[in-house]
């Protein structure tokens, strides 16, 4: 690296797919709240019919987490998996797809690696500093999101400038040798704002083999992380904008088969970087965007300290997305965008590369003030399986005498072959591993759900019926391992459904309750199991505040259960955390926060090892 870091619920009865905990209160969602991701266009909360969760500041002030995948699995519909300590490679799945089937955007930018055997983004290098808001689109997306949505989107926004000028600053430290620590400025002057924020992490880790197998390397992790943002109203209608992020990591990790307590090293840098300018026309009823966004992924692997692998992944993308508001009840939203993926590795350094173009319509209609309805299509051009046509519906219907919210969504999605499924080429075989004529993989998506507000809108409930059926998945063929093209689609209809059930209570002024609970039942197409879907899981969150507001305590429990990879089930396990923190005064705040409260032995993928009991301590600070 080019520096190394710093110096160093509710009973079930309560519980009841639309999670939002509002910037006002912790667990608490309204009807204010703005949403993005679900229609590309603002849109208030009770006119989305997707199932959409939300990550709001506060909720990220009071857990305090040092990694987004900290507070995902939280989330309904969301599982998670890891090869080991911090930094190692992990999964996040939505609703039973696979983690590739995951769109990723930060700050506007698609954050995949096309080098990667299956295109996908690492959450595990993705620290929490300088996020704002993290939305979670559950579903089959690709009508506005093209290729890989399969599952769903996840929307990453981090802190914007403007007005006066904020510091912000964090300093941590705890088990494992682990040290964090960021700093952040942000603020405005006139016309333009900025945003700055630089972030270290480094730990000694433990093994990623499981130390109870007799495993006792430990594999070190360290990151370093910058993002930064411009923006200018160059007149009363015309913004310009720019932003940049980048994350040099190194992580220590195991692998092989069988598993080996192994001395291996993984160098990543990530770079993606955004400019836009966008125009509003006809006195703000038509809003225009332009943007180009570019992202570049280099990986270099060794292995006992000799050079094993080196890949660079790049995408460089076009867009323009222009919205009219027709009237107070209509909404038309239309685009376009083309990107060009390439990948770089030692068997192949020229580099093999694909473009596709996508374009897309979606009409948003209001009727009566109860019923608003959704309908979008999009066509993607891919220059190897040629083009490709997705669809979706939504509904949400109001009836606001008995304080109820109906909502229902179709759609269709595809995951596009990665460039490596194409073309790859491994370990000096005659023939190439990839296989140009594999078909990309189809899905469709339905659910439905209903929420319900009791007690004057303390209490919200919610549950979502989702049915997620994917085709033609492109999978390894052993068999044709050294002879032939190895990648090929797999005939017949994988099933992924089950039931989602949130529940908020503001029970207080003083203390909040959030829970949620998932059930999944995810099946190949011969009915076996998919390997690594929980078939039950259940968080409850309790945020309490104390000592006149001064004193915060937040308690998470996350239950995790029937859980298989292969037909040989994993141990059940229960994880307690807690955060406990004091504001010393208006601008320092000082934390504790204990990890594995009840110091149970786990594993989320079979062999991998997990953190046992630990014990963070740290400072806050914003001025």
């Amino acid at each position: 690296m080019s520096c190394r870091i710093l110096g160093a619920v509710l009973p079930l009865a309560l519980l009841s797919t639309t999670s939002v905990l509002a910037a006002e209160s912790y667990a608490g969602k309204t009807d204010e709240e703005i949403i993005v991701t679900a229609t590309r266009t603002p849109t208030p909360l009770p006119q989305v019919g997707s199932a959409v969760s939300v990550i709001t500041p506060l909720e990220i002030e009071r857990q305090k987490p040092q990694f987004l995948v900290d507070l995902l699995p939280q989330l309904p519909g969301v599982t998670f998996t890891q090869f080991g300590p911090p930094g190692t490679a992990s999964d996040i799945r939505i609703r039973g797809a696979d983690a590739f089937g995951t769109l990723v955007l930060i700050d506007g930018v698609e954050v995949s690696d096309p080098s990667l055997i299956q295109t996908s983004f690492q959450f595990s290098h993705l620290l929490t500093g300088d996020l704002e808001r993290v939305e979670v689109l559950r579903g089959s997306q690709s009508t506005l999101y093209g290729a890989d949505a399969i599952g769903g989107v996840i929307n990453i926004t981090t802190r914007a400038g403007g007005g006066p000028l904020r510091h912000s600053a964090r300093l941590e430290g705890g088990s494992f040798g682990t040290v964090m620590g960021s700093y952040g400025l942000s603020g405005g002057e006139g016309p333009v704002g900025y945003a700055f924020q630089v972030q270290g992490y480094r730990s000694d880790g433990f093994s990623a083999a499981d130390e109870n197998d007799g495993n006792t390397e430990k594999d070190g992790y360290e990151n370093l992380s910058f993002t930064g943002k411009l923006s200018a109203a160059v007149s009363d209608n015309l913004l310009v904008s720019a932003n940049l992020r980048y994350a040099d990591t190194r992580v220590q990790f195991d692998g092989g088969f069988p598993l080996a307590d192994a001395d291996n090293e993984d160098d990543q840098n990530q770079l993606s970087a955004r400019s836009a300018a966008e125009l509003e026309l006809m006195d703000g009823r038509w809003s225009n965007l332009a943007a180009v966004t570019y992202t570049r992924t280099t990986r270099e692997g060794t292995s006992a300290g000799m050079p094993s692998s080196d890949f660079t992944g790049e995408r460089l993308k076009f867009e323009y997305r222009g919205a009219i508001e027709v009237d107070d009840d209509q909404t038309l939203l239309f685009g376009a965008e083309t990107e060009n993926e390439e990948s770089k590795s030692l068997e192949q350094p020229g580099g093999v590369e694909a473009r596709t173009s996508g374009y897309y319509i979606q009409y948003q209609l209001g009727l009566f003030d109860r019923l608003y309805l959704t309908a979008g299509a999009r066509i993607d051009d891919h220059e190897n399986f040629g083009t490709h046509d997705t669809y979706r519906i939504a509904a949400s219907f109001l009836l606001p005498e008995t304080d109820t919210r109906f909502r229902a969504s179709y759609g269709t999605g595809f995951r596009a072959p990665s460039l490596f499924e194409l073309f790859g080429e491994c370990c000096g075989l005659p023939v190439p591993l990839g296989n140009q004529d594999v078909e990309p993989e189809t899905s469709r998506s339905f659910d439905v759900g209903i929420e319900q507000d009791l007690l004057n809108e303390a209490l919200r409930l919610e549950l979502t019926y989702f049915r997620l059926e994917t085709d033609n998945k492109i999978v390894f063929d052993f068999s044709n391992f050294g002879i032939g093209p190895a990648y090929v689609n797999f005939p017949g209809e994988s099933v992924s459904k089950g039931v989602e059930v949130v529940a908020s209570w503001v029970v207080g002024e003083d203390l909040e309750l959030w829970g949620s609970y998932t059930y999944l039942d995810a099946k190949d197409p011969d009915g076996f199991r998919l390997p690594l879907r929980p078939k039950n899981s259940f968080t409850l969150v309790a945020d309490l505040d104390v000592l006149d507001d001064r004193g915060h305590i937040n308690v998470n429990l996350r239950r995790v259960a029937d859980v298989e990879q292969f037909g040989v089930p994993l141990d059940n396990y229960t994880l307690v955390g807690a955060v406990v923190s004091y504001d010393l005064t208006d601008e320092i705040e000082l934390y504790g926060r204990v990890q594995n409260l009840l110091d149970k032995e786990f594993q989320t993928r079979p062999g991998y090892g997990t953190a046992d009991l630990s014990g963070f301590l740290g400072l806050r600070a914003k001025f």
